[in-house]
């Protein structure tokens, strides 16, 4: 007979003893659109399907229920989906276990049954109450319609609890919570087998370290043997970017062992070419030793060619010195030796090019000077312009200077600026073969003797500088010199000679020798820029000479034209007879 006209005692005997599945009839009152809407109603019963009493009880039960159209039974297929929910109300509480679909089922005489299985979840009937929510549609539809509200889920399903009971006989190993932390003083360690689960480990104790992501607290660990890492290590963070990442205020600290290195620390970042095998190249921090050093930290560079063991190329002392093929670097930068085919130094601009270079013979390159070829061709250090830079720029000279011996005539010794003559009856007594000559302040006005003027001593200039008397001689190019108005104000493009005036140049109004010519006007006495030339100024015999010419040109015109009158005169006197007049 059905379930529900059962004896009570019955039903329950069957639901401890002879039953594995259960069913529940709910009564629902519901609108579902199958093609037009249909009323549902349904009658809250409990029902048992009976399963053979020697099968092995499962987690499915039955689930029946009737359908009914204005109280006349429902006739078809139709599509169901349960969800289980911990609260009564559609849209609240939290579904538990996963949502079960049961699609094409038949509909008979308002009647219908489906097994379900919210399979292992420990959370559905865990002795909370539960409620089901059901979904309805018509087969093929697409979209379930949820009735409201959900029907609770009796006591009766919890009979699955019973299948735990008999592990309980002896405590026996498959027993699961049958004795809980309450009920134990203390257990020896010792008996205790198997796995822990990590969710039952205390978290942060300091007796063990746990697999976590938040550092643990108060947890420090000691290893006598060999760590192996497969991943990525982090220390002070727990991203690490790459296999080792340290990160911190002081994130490497490494010493060495004075028992071991005698004395000196030392930190090793080497590349090998297998496990405590030859080293290819690196990075040693070592405290120096000897009586030169004062235990200085240096820090050497290491590398290794093709083939070989490495060796240090580069070290950088305590003091800052950084040497190259040196280990003892007295200076900023010291270069020592050089690799085959190649210079101790070379520097080079954005694009490649040689800028600096300096070669095993003692020579240096510089720029574009090294395509020079000329033994007269210059190089000189010329103040920058408006763009900022320091010092000087080294080039080709646009200017010239050489040193020559000075000495006092008895107008003092020359300056800056001063024109000087050769005196032909001084000899340099400073044993210079390439200077035997001397120079002093010019005295004379357009001085036969003249060789230039004296410029800064700044400037680069050529020659031996034997002693303090030997000073920049202007040969080429612009230089300051002093200048007198003695022979009138000077004019940009004057030539300009020596003058009255010790070591002052004048302008020069007659042939004569010249040092240059003025860039600037003058009206007194100072110094100005001129463009250093020496040379002789003939302009003025020129210009006498050629209005002598002029002139001789006009003389012989005039006599050409008297000539070519006395011819006219004669031949007509010849053709009549007649005498020519006296002149």
């Amino acid at each position: 007979m059905p379930i529900r006209d059962q004896p009570k005692s019955s039903i329950r005997i069957s639901a401890l003893q002879t039953f594995s599945a259960i069913g529940v009839f709910l009564m629902l009152n519901r609108t579902l659109a199958m093609g037009r809407l249909f009323p549902l109603w349904g009658i809250l019963t409990i029902g048992m399907i009976a399963a053979n009493a020697t099968l092995a009880q499962t987690p499915s039960f039955t689930y029946q229920g009737r359908l009914t159209d204005s109280a006349n039974p429902v006739n078809g297929n139709y599509d169901f989906e349960f969800k289980l929910f911990d609260t009564q109300n559609s849209g609240s509480g939290t579904q538990h276990g996963p949502t079960i679909q049961q699609l094409n089922v038949t509909v008979t005489n308002g009647v219908f049954s489906v097994q379900l299985n919210f399979g292992a979840c420990p959370s559905c009937f865990n002795g909370s109450d539960r409620y089901l929510e059901l979904g309805l549609k018509s087969v093929g539809t697409p979209a379930f319609t949820t009735l409201s509200p959900r029907q609770q889920i009796t006591s009766t399903p919890y009979a699955l609890k019973s299948v735990s009971a008999n592990s309980a006989d002896g405590l026996s190993v498959a027993c699961v919570n049958c004795v809980t932390s309450s009920q134990i003083a203390s257990v020896n360690g010792s008996a205790v087998t198997g796995t822990i689960p990590l969710a039952s480990l205390p978290p942060g104790s300091s007796n063990y370290i746990q697999n976590t992501i938040a550092p643990q607290a108060l947890s420090n660990f000691n290893i006598s043997g060999t760590g192996v890492i497969g991943g990525s290590l982090g220390i002070g963070t727990s991203s690490p970017a790459g296999l080792l990442h340290i990160k911190g205020a002081n994130p490497v600290r490494i010493l060495g062992d004075p028992s071991t290195l005698e004395g000196s620390e030392s930190v090793d970042f080497m590349a090998r070419s297998s496990f405590f095998s030859s080293d290819l190249g690196g990075v040693r921090i070592q405290r120096q030793t000897g009586a030169t050093s004062n235990g200085d930290i240096d820090t050497s560079f290491l590398a290794a060619a093709n083939g070989t063991s490495a060796s240090e190329v580069m070290r950088v002392t305590g003091k800052g010195n950084v040497g190259i093929g040196t280990i003892i670097p007295k200076h900023r930068l010291t270069v020592i030796g050089s690799n085959p085919g190649s210079h101790p130094l070379w520097v080079g601009n954005s694009s490649g090019d040689l800028a600096f270079a300096v070669r095993n013979d003692q020579t240096v390159l510089i720029g574009n000077l090294s395509t020079i070829t000329a033994a007269s061709t210059l190089v000189c250090a010329t103040v920058p312009g408006p763009f900022p830079v320091e010092g000087q720029l080294l080039g080709r000279c646009a200017s010239s200077s050489h040193y020559v011996p000075t000495f006092d005539a008895g107008n003092g010794l020359p300056e800056p600026g001063d024109l000087v003559s050769i005196s032909p009856a001084v000899k340099n007594n400073a044993n210079d073969n390439q200077a035997p000559f001397a120079v002093a302040k010019s005295i004379r006005p357009c001085d036969e003797h003249l060789i230039g003027f004296i410029v800064d001593s700044q400037s680069s200039s050529s020659g031996n500088k034997i002693n303090e008397h030997y000073l920049p001689l202007g040969i080429y190019g612009y230089f300051a010199a002093r200048i007198t108005t003695e022979n009138g104000a000077i004019r940009r493009g004057d030539p300009l000679t020596s003058s009255s005036k010790p070591g002052f140049a004048m302008k020069s109004t007659q042939a004569c020798r010249i040092i240059g010519y003025a860039l600037e006007d003058a009206d007194r006495d100072g110094k100005i820029q001129i463009f250093a030339h020496l040379s002789e100024y003939t302009s003025p015999l020129v210009t006498g000479l050629q209005k002598q010419i002029e002139q001789l040109k006009r003389e012989n015109a005039a006599r050409e034209a008297r000539l070519a009158a006395l011819e006219q005169t004669i031949q007509r006197l010849g053709v009549s007879g007649e005498k020519p007049a006296q002149p």
